[in-house]
């Protein structure tokens, strides 16, 4: 063996592998309403990227086209400021308020799911339901008229939600249970 003419061979050596580390990001939810100045050029909406703040989940619906959520406002520092929307819209403020989106964009592409918070800003996996107490954020606020009903208003729905309290009702099961004698 010619020590001159040795080589080293790189290809003879086992590669070792370095694990990637997912980006963390940080997740803010948008400021609360009275931070905010909206936007009222246009009579039948009021563009503001806000949080509302706490509200009930009357009714809840995350499946289909559009997901929607029904939510009873409570009482807040924040109420009139939501008035003044109200006022601009030319709705009166109704007991609920409705918010929802589309799960798709105009151009078909699905769009990114929704996520639910823990108050410490960790991931949550818990699904919605009614009595559930949470602070969801909107884009902004529009007023519609069907046929010769009343004004509506409607929010549009941001990606956040933050849960800040589990309901204390079960939630009820959808499997049909029945007794059967074996034949």
């Amino acid at each position: 063996m010619n020590i001159t003419r040795f080589e080293r061979h790189v290809a003879s050596r086992k590669p070792v592998p370095v694990l990637m580390e997912p980006k963390k990001v940080q997740v803010e939810m948008p400021p609360p309403c009275l931070q905010v100045a909206p936007i009222l050029k246009h009579p039948n909406k009021c563009q503001c990227t806000v949080t509302f703040p706490d509200a009930t989940v009357v009714d809840v619906n995350l499946s289909g086209r559009r997901q929607w959520i029904r939510l009873h406002v409570h009482p807040s520092d924040s109420d009139g400021w939501i008035d003044t929307l109200f006022r601009h819209l030319k709705v009166v403020r109704p007991k609920t308020l409705m918010v929802s989106r589309y799960r798709t964009d105009f151009q078909g592409k699905v769009r990114v799911p929704l996520r639910l918070w823990n108050p410490d800003m960790s991931p949550c996996t818990h699904k919605l339901n009614q009595g559930d107490v949470v602070k969801c954020a909107i884009s902004e606020l529009r007023a519609y008229q069907r046929d010769d009903d009343e004004r509506q208003c409607c929010g549009e729905l941001h990606r956040d939600m933050i849960l800040v309290r589990k309901s204390k009702k079960r939630a009820r099961t959808t499997d049909v249970l029945y007794f059967s004698d074996g034949e």
